[in-house]
């Protein structure tokens, strides 16, 4: 159990396991506890908590559908729907059991209820316990682009137990990898290069990196915690990344994206880019393209796409006015988190990309 003292990170960050979760919650402290899950984790994880008696029978749940076009401000509807209905006040307490998706759409509605009740992640895929859960970064999705309404709310305990990994399918293992790995990447390319040697990809094999990575991103939003400019070195690979991820929502000849899954296309993309305009080591981004060649799930992508793709990376949160910023390692050793590139380097970086997807498979 460790104590967090940075108001973007939780107040109290717990890693237990099954056995343990009863240890992790004190329902008097609160007037109401409404629990949030989606009908994979009601189902999955749920059981867990239930079995251990760690959260009061007198509990309200709320359960959204899951899929990233579920996102939305419609749905924190639902959620402050129940909530009235069933009186909650400021002191009353959301829990969250699920992944990004939830642990990011139920901490932006328990921040404007009421201007802010009490607020518990037990975050139950692997991106969400190494990222998505820490840091206080809420959102949903507007109009296809993503996480461009939200606001920091940090929670006020994150639970995080490894033996949810056990729960996940193969796809949600790759986008949570990619994460750690990215965090690598803009910390320690020794790591890195340790870490990409991962076989198989399971919970067992994953889980000894699990803290390693939550204190890489901890140690980086204490020092920044409202993303003045150190923390923006987190962004690697999303500028390309969410430009990916939001065509794939509208894209009707393929499944969308996972979040993990973009990411790991802008950072191969991001990677290129730096070895263009910063003389960067193309080797970790050919480590990558050997890594997820055959890992990544079949995405219909084209040439002809690039611009449609760049029109959602203007719209990314990081730009400036019509410039576009990207956070790209300059050399070994360092980041450079507001890079500016101009529009004929994006495109590339983006055939780049393309060009990978629609190979990787032969």
């Amino acid at each position: 159990m460790t104590e967090l003292n940075n108001s973007m990170l939780p107040g109290e960050l717990i890693i237990t396991d099954n056995d343990q979760l009863y240890d992790c919650f004190d329902p008097g402290e609160y007037d109401k506890v409404f629990l949030l899950v989606d009908e994979h984790t009601e189902e999955l994880c749920l059981p867990a908590l239930n079995s251990v008696g760690a959260l009061p029978e007198s509990r309200v749940e709320i359960r959204i559908p899951s899929g990233e076009a579920n996102k939305t401000l419609e749905n924190c509807r639902v959620i402050w729907d129940v909530m009235l209905e069933n009186n909650a006040s400021r002191h009353s307490c959301l829990v969250v059991l699920g992944g990004g998706l939830l642990c990011d759409m139920g901490a932006l509605s328990a921040s404007l209820f009421k201007r802010g009740m009490h607020l518990i992640l037990i975050p139950t895929t692997l991106l969400a316990q190494i990222d998505a859960s820490i840091g206080g970064k809420t959102a949903v999705n507007y109009k296809n682009i993503k996480n461009i309404i939200g606001c920091f709310n940090a929670a006020d305990k994150v639970v995080i137990n490894p033996d949810f990994l056990q729960t996940l399918p193969e796809r949600e293992f790759v986008a949570g990898f990619g994460e750690i790995l990215k965090h690598s990447l803009i910390t320690d390319v020794s790591l890195f290069f340790e870490l990409i040697k991962t076989e198989p990809l399971t919970a067992k094999a994953i889980s000894p990196y699990l803290l390693e990575s939550i204190s890489i991103k901890s140690e980086i939003v204490q020092k920044d915690p409202r993303e003045v400019k150190l923390r923006k070195i987190l962004n690697f690979g999303h500028t390309l990344g969410h430009g990916f991820e939001s065509f794939s929502f509208r894209n009707e000849q393929g499944e969308p994206l996972l979040h993990g899954e973009a990411v790991i296309l802008g950072m191969i993309g991001e990677l290129y880019l730096s070895e263009k305009l910063c003389n960067y080591n193309s080797a970790p981004r050919i480590a990558l393209e050997s890594f997820f060649k055959k890992r990544l799930i079949p995405f219909c992508c084209h040439d002809n796409d690039a611009e449609q793709i760049i029109d959602y990376i203007y719209q990314d949160k990081k730009n400036r006015g019509d410039r576009m910023i990207f956070a790209l390692p300059d050399s070994n050793t360092s980041m450079n988190p507001e890079a500016e590139v101009v529009f004929s380097d994006v495109r590339e970086s983006i055939i780049h990309v393309i060009e990978f997807i629609n190979k990787k498979d032969h």
